[in-house]
């Protein structure tokens, strides 16, 4: 059975885990919409399917952060829909 000490350390570092996610996510995200910005489709959609990955592995995430990260993701996969469009 796990002790309450290790069990407060696995929680420590699963929260420090999910900030760095939060961090990685928020990147690619930014990395995408400068690609789209700049015309490199390609890097924009590997840096939105990126993005979209490891946004699912951050176990908890507090809800106004959580908002705001999805709000980004809807808003590359707009930017990313219209430049298809465009072409």
């Amino acid at each position: 059975m796990i002790g309450r000490r290790e069990q407060t350390k696995l929680h420590e570092l699963r929260a420090k885990t999910d900030r760095q996610l939060l961090l990685l996510v928020t990147r690619r995200l930014h990395a995408g919409a400068d690609a789209q910005r700049h015309g490199a489709l390609d890097e924009a959609e590997r840096a939105y399917a990126e993005a979209v990955r490891w946004q699912c592995a951050i176990a908890d995430v507090p809800e106004p952060e959580r908002i705001h990260l999805e709000a980004q993701v809807r808003e590359l996969r707009r930017l990313l829909g219209r430049a298809v469009a465009a072409a």
